[in-house]
C-alpha cells in the first residue's frame, strides 16, 4: 500500500468530526476500497496521530471499536485544516521534488500559516 497523504487528510478530519458516540457500524463513507482505509488507520496509529482499536473478522473485514484523535494528531490537523493552506503546502512540497513526508507536510504548512497570520501572504 502507498500510503496517501490525501486520504490521511480526509481521515483525520473525518474522525475529528465524528460524535463521542460513534456507532462502530457508520461508515467512513470513501471512495477507496476497504483495506486501503484500515491500512492508513493503522499508519495513522503507529505514527501516534490516532488512538483507535481495531477488531478483525474471520474471513476478512474489521470493525472500530473506538477511535480518536490524538493530541498529535491534532496538531496536525490544525496545520492542514485549510484548503488553501492544504494547497500552497503540496504546491511548495511538490516543488522540491521531495515526497510528502509528514514532518516536512507539517512544518510547510505551520509556515505558511504563520505567514499568514503575520500578514506575509496577500
Amino acid at each position: 500500500m502507498k500510503r496517501d497523504m490525501e486520504l490521511i487528510r480526509k481521515l483525520l478530519l473525518i474522525v475529528e468530526s465524528l460524535p463521542d458516540e460513534w456507532d462502530v457500524g457508520d461508515s467512513l463513507d470513501l471512495d477507496v476500497s476497504s483495506s486501503t482505509v484500515r491500512g492508513h488507520l493503522e499508519i495513522l496509529q503507529e505514527a501516534g496521530y490516532l488512538d483507535i482499536k481495531i477488531s478483525s473478522f474471520v474471513g476478512g473485514g474489521y470493525s472500530i471499536n473506538k477511535i480518536r484523535l490524538t493530541w498529535k494528531g491534532h496538531e496536525f490537523l490544525d496545520a492542514v485544516r485549510s484548503e488553501t493552506i492544504w494547497k500552497e503546502t503540496k504546491e511548495a512540497v511538490t516543488k522540491t521534488g521531495g515526497g510528502m513526508v509528514v514532518s516536512v507536510v507539517k512544518s510547510v504548512a505551520t509556515k505558511l500559516l504563520t505567514d499568514l497570520a503575520m500578514g506575509n501572504i496577500p
